[in-house]
């Protein structure tokens, strides 16, 4: 998995090199920035979706987000050391909360800090149908469609408003990302799988019309300077203290503050040519969560949202290897179709 972290490392810092570009930044080093390894930052991380998400949040009212992205945005992975992102039970806002709750007004100094916090954490009570949204609060509704107060957590763009962005651009070469052999498997034309030696060298990528990261910004209900003052130790009621607070397992571990986009993927594999001079076609390709099928639409019973009926083709790259590439038909706009597929995290630590 480290081969695919840090591609995405190297394709997040060389956007991260592009937005300082845009934005002037005359005193930023940008040949620094370009070599920094994420995975080597004090307090982020990234994680990969054992299967992407299909990025299709619904609109929803202004003072309202969907449940989907308040779901996405508020849960904690089950531990922030696997490669993958695996959700956990655990919402952020819910510890948050918590951990103001141990923290005593008494002595922890600045005060005002502490009871602004409070202040912006309390439940509102004016009538959700009627009364206005207080800041730093929204309306999601719930499993059985009635609306309830939740903290917002905003994103830099909507599903919507990200591909129309994309569509608007002139993107004439596609992007990818690099993927170890772990994560891959082929079927031949009769639907069998093609066992790939693990002394095979491999090169797989995921292609995509667009790649990008997504902002993932908390409300007014969060505080950040809060934690750095937590830290401290200083402030806690009798029996908490920050070693009890914050890291692996604790109340404050982690939290979401980007994910990566892809537009329209499609697999590219090179593989060694003798390797496949007796499999006459390829049936399937499984890729990072990912399915391409050759022409056939999968069952009713899949799970269609990473199943991707594709042209799967074949060809000599010149180099004695072969080329397996997928092509994904799209007829028009709507059938676009955007995954997501990594995450960043913030680390909090003691």
């Amino acid at each position: 998995m480290a081969s695919l972290l840090d591609s995405i490392t190297q394709f997040r810092d060389s956007q991260q090199i592009e937005e300082l570009a845009q934005l002037g930044a005359d005193n930023c080093n940008l040949n620094t920035i370009q070599h920094v390894n994420i995975s080597e930052v004090p307090g982020t991380a990234i994680q990969i979706l054992s299967i992407p998400t299909l990025w299709n949040w619904s609109n929803s009212p202004l003072g309202q987000i969907s449940k989907e992205q308040y779901d996405f945005c508020d849960t904690v992975p089950a531990s922030r050391y696997s490669d993958y992102f695996i959700p956990s039970s655990d919402s952020f806002t819910d510890s948050y909360s918590s951990f103001l709750q141990i923290l005593d007004p008494a002595t922890f100094i600045p005060k005002s800090v502490l009871i602004n916090s409070n202040i912006a954490n309390t439940t509102p009570t004016v009538p959700i149908a009627t009364g206005p949204v207080p800041i730093g609060w929204t309306k999601v509704a719930n499993q059985s469609g009635q609306l309830e107060w939740k903290r917002v957590w905003n994103v830099s763009d909507t599903p919507a408003q990200w591909l129309s962005k994309i569509n608007s651009q002139d993107i004439s070469t596609e992007q990818e990302l690099s993927f170890d052999t772990g994560s891959i498997s082929i079927k031949n034309a009769d639907g069998k799988n093609i066992p790939i030696p693990t002394s095979e060298k491999v090169t797989m990528k995921i292609t995509a019309k667009a790649l990008e990261f997504v902002t993932i910004n908390p409300g007014s209900w969060y505080n950040s300077s809060l934690i750095q003052l937590g830290k401290i130790g200083t402030g806690y009621l009798p029996g908490f203290s920050p070693a009890v607070v914050f890291g692996e397992g604790k109340l404050l571990n982690c939290r979401i503050t980007q994910f990566l986009v892809a537009l329209m993927p499609n697999a590219h594999i090179n593989l060694n040519s003798s390797f496949l001079s007796d499999v006459q076609g390829i049936s399937e390709i499984n890729i990072a969560g990912f399915s391409f099928t050759n022409g056939e639409k999968p069952n009713s019973t899949d799970d269609i949202t990473t199943k991707r009926v594709s042209n799967i083709t074949m060809q000599n790259s010149g180099d004695g290897n072969i080329e397996i590439t997928t092509k994904t038909p799209v007829k028009s706009t709507v059938d676009e179709k955007a995954y997501i597929i990594a995450v960043v995290l913030q680390l909090f630590d003691a």
